[in-house]
């Protein structure tokens, strides 16, 4: 949201359809990768793509998101998380 503001793209939080915000990319991380957030464990299942919808709230969206778009992840171990909670990466595993 702040690259989109930053680019005078105003867009109001929960529009791209997130579940959770942080303060981090893991678009680099690979499927089966997992994140300890608060008490919870995520898992990454794969990347989001630039979905071409997106050109109806700003023709500059898709190029700005491209390697900023997120993941889809499934919850391995439920519980709290809190704003300012820190996130460790629990388990990478390496593309072979």
């Amino acid at each position: 949201y702040k690259m989109a503001k930053d680019k005078n793209i105003d867009l109001e939080y929960g529009l791209l359809g997130e579940n959770l915000l942080i303060d981090y990319n893991p678009y680099s991380l690979t499927p089966k990768s997992q994140l300890l957030i608060g008490e919870v464990v995520l898992e990454i299942v794969q990347n989001c793509t630039i979905c071409k919808s997106l050109t109806k709230i700003d023709n500059k969206l898709p190029k700005l998101l491209k390697d900023d778009r997120g993941v889809f992840a499934k919850v391995i171990k439920s519980g709290l998380i809190s704003d300012g909670d820190k996130i460790y990466l629990k388990k990478e595993l390496a593309i072979s």
